[in-house]
């Protein structure tokens, strides 16, 4: 059995969503609106968003401050 490869999407049926997609076709305007307050980093990328779902292969930014 092979393993898994590490850029993964873990959630391909939002990927078209994901901040890496709208990058990838310039849409600034939506990438923004998504990275108001990031709360989740991309462990692929390493995007930030608010939301896990905006992204590939998330999880929970360390607490700032």
């Amino acid at each position: 059995m092979s393993e898994p490869q590490e850029n993964e999407c873990k959630n391909r049926t939002g990927h078209q969503q994901h901040i890496c997609q709208l990058l990838s076709q310039g849409l600034q305007k939506e990438v923004a609106a998504r990275t108001t307050h990031p709360e989740f980093i991309c462990h692929n990328c390493n995007a930030e968003a608010d939301r896990a779902e905006y992204l590939c292969n998330s999880s929970a930014l360390a607490k700032r401050g």
